[in-house]
């Protein structure tokens, strides 16, 4: 799968979404194109961005963008050379707040939650912009989109014998900051640190260029892909060759499954449970014990009884000989 070019100068950088892709180019502008409309692969006509994200005026340095697919949250964070952050609604072209910083940014990621972006320059220095806090930089309660903001208290200082970072990543849950760095030291640093001192993790002895988290739950895979062709510009089609890592049958489902996915009860679940209401209720193996114990605890009673009777009996016998 290919575009044409559509960027006047190379492609710096380029992030994905389950339906979006998004390049940077050091021609300062940001494509947005559609995934589903570049898997066409029966279309004749060449392939456009949906839209282009210009408000950059130097080469795209990194590219950011949140996890969520609604259009009103779809935000996306461009850093440039021109030393500016923009936060953008990708789906609509927006450019909602603008940022400005004393160094030029290399790399930049959104927190997992969207709530916050950190930024890297080129001075070794690591910023941590909140969005939410007061004042706001997004949201109603914000001021207006075209109002630029001076960002110039550092989140924290990567060592001299380090350097600025080339790469950076937030963990899943928001807590931990790695950064990678060009003479090959990957740091940690604590979100919540009051300190901002980083702890080195290891050195790669080369310069570390991208860093990503493993998600916590990945999603398993019912099929492994064995084989694919690609297609040529004459059949236009794929051959994809997969086989299934384990039995699947539905009928081998569990009965706890079946009821997760049937929206409400089943017709088989309410039919049972009026069969049983209108059964009487069958004798288990305990109540046929106790119906057991119950007999013959009344058996000794009655031998009891007996004997206490005959005892009376034999009581009054002697006592009238004696008078």
């Amino acid at each position: 799968m290919s575009t044409p070019p559509r960027h006047v100068q190379s492609v710096s950088c380029v992030v994905a979404t389950p339906y979006h892709i998004l390049t940077g180019s050091d021609d300062s502008d940001i494509h947005v194109w559609s995934l589903s409309q570049l898997l066409e692969l029966d279309s004749t006509a060449e392939h456009e961005p949906e839209r282009t994200l210009s408000n950059h005026r130097a080469a795209i340095t990194s590219l950011s963008v949140s996890p969520s697919i609604s259009p009103d949250t779809n935000l996306c964070v461009s850093s440039s050379k021109d030393k500016s952050v923009v936060v953008w609604n990708y789906q609509t072209g927006d450019a909602l707040r603008t940022l400005l910083f004393p160094s030029t940014p290399l790399c930049l990621s959104l927190d997992p939650s969207t709530r916050a972006v950190c930024v890297a320059c080129e001075d070794s220095s690591i910023f941590l912009a909140a969005f939410f806090t007061d004042p706001p930089l997004l949201g109603p309660q914000s001021e207006d989109a075209t109002t630029v903001v001076q960002v110039n208290s550092p989140f924290g200082v990567a060592p001299t014998d380090v350097g600025a970072a080339n790469c950076l990543a937030f963990s899943y849950d928001g807590t931990i900051l790695l950064t990678g760095h060009s003479r090959g030291q990957i740091l940690r640093w604590e979100v919540s640190d009051a300190n901002k001192t980083p702890v080195e993790l290891t050195n790669l002895n080369a310069s570390v260029s991208n860093l990503i988290f493993t998600p916590p739950f990945p999603a398993s895979q019912a099929t492994r892909v064995v084989n694919i062709v690609k297609p040529s510009q004459a059949e236009r089609a794929y051959v994809l060759t997969a086989q299934f890592d384990g039995y699947v049958d539905v009928p081998s489902k569990s009965r706890f499954d079946t009821l997760l996915d049937t929206p409400g009860f089943s017709h088989d679940t309410l039919t049972s449970a009026l069969a049983t209401l209108e059964q009487p209720a069958a004798e288990s193996a305990g109540d046929e014990e106790l119906r057991r114990q119950n007999e013959e605890l009344w058996e000794i009673i009655k031998q009891q009884r007996a004997l206490q009777k005959h005892t009376i009996e034999r009581y009054i016998e002697a006592k009238s000989g004696l008078s």
